[in-house]
């Protein structure tokens, strides 16, 4: 990095100088955080080192729930369909939108792509345990007796663990296909 850019430049005066030696007019950057992040720090070893702790760690687990995802849709050709219709529907453009172009707003609109990526992030969770250390002594609703009926007692400085994939396949909560890759689940649930 240190060889391709001038120490004390920044990427943004750089691609100017470059925009305006060929004529071209200068306006707004890209609005991407790796674009924010190369904007306004002009210290290019806290600027790798940043980069290297937001992308190195999310490379792995990006990538992993989106095979997840593939691998559910391509064993659901009724869902893959669907979602692919909502993409395509998506892109072809309205008032506010250019044709083909794919923006946060439109993205967040999808209900169905969201769906299945929410049922996937459920049947194959990122991180499978979370443990809690109880900082006060408390009283938990449920969870004790021989059913898990009965409030059970949790003492200061007791580690409680919970396991993602038992608890987001629990058929109490999600139903008798809780095993189902069914993302339709996401559009009929409704807030507490």
């Amino acid at each position: 990095m240190y060889d391709i850019i001038p120490h004390g430049a920044t990427l943004t005066s750089l691609k100017d100088k470059a925009r305006i030696a060929a004529g071209e007019k200068v306006g707004p950057e890209r609005e991407d955080l790796l674009w924010y992040m190369a904007s306004h720090d002009s210290d290019y070893e806290d600027l790798r080192s940043q980069l290297a702790l937001l992308l190195v760690p999310n490379n792995t687990t990006t990538s992993i729930f989106i095979s997840n995802a593939l691998w559910h849709l391509a064993r659901h050709p009724d869902a893959w369909a669907r979602c692919r219709e909502e993409v395509l529907t998506s892109v072809q453009g309205g008032e506010d939108e250019a044709v083909g172009q794919l923006s946060f707003s439109t993205l967040r609109g999808m209900k169905f792509l969201n769906a299945c990526l929410d049922e996937t992030l459920r049947l194959n969770p990122k991180n499978v345990t979370q443990v809690r250390i109880c900082m006060n002594g408390t009283t938990l609703p449920r969870g004790g007796g021989k059913d898990g009926q009965y409030p059970i007692f949790v003492r200061k400085g007791d580690i409680v663990q919970v396991t993602k994939t038992v608890q987001q396949r629990n058929q109490e909560y999600w139903g008798e296909d809780a095993d189902d890759f069914r993302p339709e689940r996401f559009l009929e649930l409704k807030p507490f």
